[in-house]
């Protein structure tokens, strides 16, 4: 089984001993590993690294056209390759030694869409899954960890125009929409960070601050507002809405570079109220 799968990872500005790390733990557990590097500011160092592992497939961006193309990249190369499925990692995951192992017995069921398990946030640690049943139409299917056939691809691609935020949860939605099943199996299967995760304690409670980059705070507000716009208003669309607020007010109430997060933040809900299903 594990010949007929393709492993993706996508790299911008990696922590280099991380990435090596994550190549290191899925390497094994593949036919065949690609790096999509998207034109990072340490590219050279990447590639001299990535000439230790000979045996590992790169496609060198000159400019860095967003995380939703990378990933088509993974998918067409999936599908010029004849392989069976293609697994997308991030530049920070690092996966258990038997991840494909624990993932095989579910990789043919019917009308599959995407597989995935639960990952482990590196700081925070979270705690144990205890007896947590499959997830099966989970909406919330994050690109790391997870599964697609490649004749699933085919039919949906990711959308470009996304750039990063949402991308992942996009795709889930889409295919839930057409009757494929999304199973989230309950243990960890890899390890990875979410922003720059502080811990700020006050006498009642602890608060989480990402630290998330005004650019990414941009791509949050816009692309909620342009999933809210393709995908109409449900549970999840509205969830965007407010959870990408409470991550801008967060922003400057708790980090770094207020006002250039509440500029990020208005500018991109301006961009997406001007969104249409033509992707501008």
């Amino acid at each position: 089984m594990q010949e007929r799968i393709l492993a993706g990872i996508v790299t911008y500005n990696p922590d280099m001993t991380t990435l090596k790390e994550g190549i290191k733990a899925i390497l094994p557990q593949v036919g065949k590993l690609l790096i999509v590097e998207n034109a990072s500011d340490n590219q050279n160092e990447i590639l001299e690294m990535l000439s230790d592992f000979p045996t590992i497939e790169k496609i060198i961006c000159a400019e860095n056209a967003g995380i939703a193309r990378a990933l088509n990249e993974i998918g067409d190369f999936a599908v010029r390759e004849s392989f069976d499925f293609f697994l997308t990692l991030d530049q920070d995951s690092v996966v258990i030694p038997d991840l494909l192992t624990r993932y095989e017995p579910y990789l043919h069921t019917e009308n599959l869409g995407l597989l995935n398990s639960r990952y482990n946030e590196r700081t925070l640690q979270y705690g144990d899954i205890g007896t947590s049943e499959i997830v099966i139409d989970s909406p919330y299917m994050v690109t790391a960890g997870a599964v697609m056939p490649v004749l699933v691809f085919k039919k949906f691609r990711y959308d470009e125009f996304l750039f990063i935020d949402k991308v992942d949860f996009d795709m889930s939605f889409r295919l839930l929409k057409a009757h494929y099943k999304l199973y989230s199996l309950p243990f960890y299967g890899l390890t990875q960070s979410i922003g720059d995760v502080k811990i700020i304690h006050f006498p009642l409670r602890k608060l989480y601050a990402w630290n998330y980059s005004p650019t990414r705070i941009y791509y949050m507000a816009r692309n909620g507002v342009v999933f809210y716009k393709k995908h109409g208003s449900n549970d999840m669309s509205r969830g965007f809405l407010k959870s990408d607020f409470r991550v801008m007010l967060k922003g400057v109430l708790l980090e770094r570079q207020k006002l250039k997060k509440i500029n990020a933040y208005v500018r991109g809900i301006f961009a997406g109220l001007r969104y249409k299903e033509t992707g501008k």
